[in-house]
């Protein structure tokens, strides 16, 4: 078996575009069978079980290097893995908003217990505080 794994966008995307990926194998014997994964920080996921259908749709959302595998196997047990690697980076101008909020003023006696609470309403992903 031969192929490729291709993508209808590039491989450098913004936050929020839509991205399919196709898988076009030649050979093998009988029907062909998909999974796709995905590589991001370290972590390996399966994002779509095996099945027979070679694509994979998705909206991008973390920032960074993501890697995309494709395992195609035929009716014999054979098997071929194609990869993808897109990086995902923020629109230009965009900027996170929250705000940090305390449950005492601004002006506090010493040995007073406090509590910060920090909330982004303007972001993308997960947040590290």
């Amino acid at each position: 078996m031969t192929g490729t794994l291709t993508s209808n966008k590039s491989t450098g995307e913004y936050v929020n575009r839509s991205v399919r990926l196709t898988a076009n194998v030649t050979g093998g014997n009988g029907d062909l069978e998909y999974q796709f994964s995905e590589v991001y920080n370290g972590v390996t996921k399966v994002v779509q079980a095996y099945s027979d259908k070679n694509t994979y749709s998705f909206t991008t959302k973390e920032i960074g290097k993501h890697t995309y595998y494709v395992d195609v196997k035929d009716h014999k047990g054979q098997t071929l893995r194609l990869s993808y690697t897109m990086t995902i980076v923020l629109q230009p101008g965009y900027e996170m908003v929250g705000t940090l909020t305390s449950n005492k003023t601004t002006a506090e006696y010493e040995n007073r217990s406090v509590t910060l609470t920090a909330k982004v309403s303007k972001g993308y992903g997960g947040y590290n505080y």
